[in-house]
């Protein structure tokens, strides 16, 4: 809001249309159910100027965290008697709950994923096996009239490495167009993640050249 400026001592009005002073400066938190790539906008306004009649108490700790639970509670206690902890919880399971939807969505798309690769292999495998046997009448004459099998071998090499190189340079070019409509829903990988796109060629073009 003030770039290249100390916000320290800068005011805004809030929801409500109060005036607030910025005393301090914090880290981006996440404060959504989704794990977003940015950060939303987010302030913390002290307690008695923003009463909530629960409130979350963060600890962090070197060893087991549930095995702190009793002194915790005795700590908080010796603060107030009348402060009660109640349900305590991992972050991480805290965590786990809120990413159970992007998860379990993650997971059936990484299968069908796999499943439309692996279709996609074995097609191309019958495709090149087809093609092959097609010629066989074709690589018997070459053999009859004095064709070595090394240079028949390199001739069907060559023609079937056009036809797998043109393919792949086609679905590569047409995955990364479609990687535009589902770049918003992805998280920790590029749309244009090379790892992706290179084991995708290499599957591919293992099927192909199986036949070979």
């Amino acid at each position: 809001m003030w770039p290249h400026e100390d916000p320290i001592g800068k005011t805004l009005r809030d929801e409500t249309n109060r005036v607030q002073v910025v005393v301090s400066v914090v880290p981006d938190t996440i404060y959504t159910t989704t794990v977003e790539r940015e950060r939303p906008p987010a302030y913390y306004l002290p307690l008695t100027q923003n009463y909530e009649s629960g409130v979350a108490l963060h600890v962090r700790t070197a060893g087991s965290p549930m095995s702190l639970v009793s002194a915790i509670r005795d700590v908080v206690h010796e603060v107030d008697g009348q402060l009660a902890v109640e349900r305590p919880q991992l972050l991480r399971d805290v965590l786990d709950r809120t990413l159970g939807r992007q998860r379990m969505m993650a997971t059936l798309v990484s299968v069908f994923g796999a499943v439309a690769l692996m279709l996609a292999g074995l097609g191309l495998d019958g495709v090149m096996a087809y093609t092959a046997t097609q010629r066989a009448p074709e690589i018997a004459i070459r053999l009859a009239i004095g064709a070595q099998p090394g240079e028949v071998v390199s001739l069907l090499m060559r023609r079937g490495l056009r036809l797998l190189v043109a393919g792949l340079a086609i679905g590569v070019m047409v995955a990364l167009r479609g990687t535009w409509y589902i770049q918003a829903q992805l998280f920790g990988v590029t749309a244009t993640d090379p790892l992706t796109f290179v084991s995708g060629s290499v599957v591919l073009a293992s099927a192909g050249l199986s036949r070979r």
